[in-house]
């Protein structure tokens, strides 16, 4: 009774946890040519980084940050110790083409989980029922009580930690896929450089669209960074600056 119980426990965790995995594994993304790799530093990220000396108008957020993110990259979270600790627990409970995908996942600071869901080693882990070889030679997947108590629950701890990661690390993963290891693209970069060096933080009625459009890619990162990223609150506090400069020119605009 007990193993049922716990079978039927792990099927319907299962079941709601799976269509939310394929919701984050199958979020489009833009074209492959348009992936910015930015190993190298550009001349223009140089010397946004150097820059010292802000207009008045400029609020101190800007002034204070901008610098600093200009040159700065993604942080990236380390493995779950959901996931490190549940690992070394249910190793005796994997496959070994389970174990062999986890210890790369581990092995990348958790950057390479599968992206193709459905046919990973990892799925049957994640959904709950384990593949065996069937004596006719196909493969087929079990009931989840057909393991001993002990590794079923083992493999629902790290489990446990693999979701963790699709929540947290893959969507982090596919934000830096799109705009490069750089917090500031530089299609941002040279937004700001111009609204800093050469329009002393004032805008033009045309920027103030095309402002909105610019920070989409920062206030991405933001929301797919944990809550408690101190790299996410620096570049929040930065936002908070760029608003400012963009409330203003509206309250300009109809002030006319």
């Amino acid at each position: 009774m007990f193993l049922r119980a716990l079978a039927l426990l792990l099927c319907v965790s299962a079941t709601m946890a799976c269509s939310s995995l394929r919701k984050l594994t199958h979020v489009e993304t833009r074209e492959l040519a348009s992936v910015r790799t930015e190993l190298n530093v550009s001349p223009l990220r140089e010397r946004v980084a150097k820059i010292e000396k802000f207009a008045k108008a400029c609020p101190s957020e800007v002034a204070e940050l901008l610098p600093q993110l200009a040159h700065e990259r993604v942080v990236f979270p380390p493995c779950p110790e959901k996931l490190v600790a549940g690992f070394e627990a249910a190793k005796d409970a994997l496959r070994p083409e389970e174990r062999s995908t986890i210890e790369e996942l581990l092995g990348s600071n958790c950057r390479s989980l599968p992206d193709d869901f459905g046919s990973s080693p990892l799925d049957s882990l994640i959904e709950g029922v384990v593949p065996r070889q069937s004596r006719g030679g196909r493969n087929r997947e079990t009931e989840a009580e057909e393991l001993p108590a002990e590794h079923l629950l083992q493999r629902m701890r790290l489990r446990e930690g693999l979701l963790e990661v699709r929540a947290l690390h893959e969507p982090l993963e596919q934000w830096i896929h799109i705009n490069g290891e750089f917090v500031m693209p530089e299609e941002e970069l040279l937004f700001f450089d111009r609204i800093v060096s050469h329009e002393k933080c004032r805008m033009s009625d045309q920027e103030v669209d095309q402002s909105y459009r610019t920070l989409h890619s920062l206030e991405a990162l933001t929301r797919v960074q944990s809550e408690n990223e101190p790299q996410r609150k620096k570049i929040e506090r930065f936002l908070s600056g760029v608003h400012r400069i963009i409330d203003r020119k509206i309250r300009e605009y109809f002030s006319r």
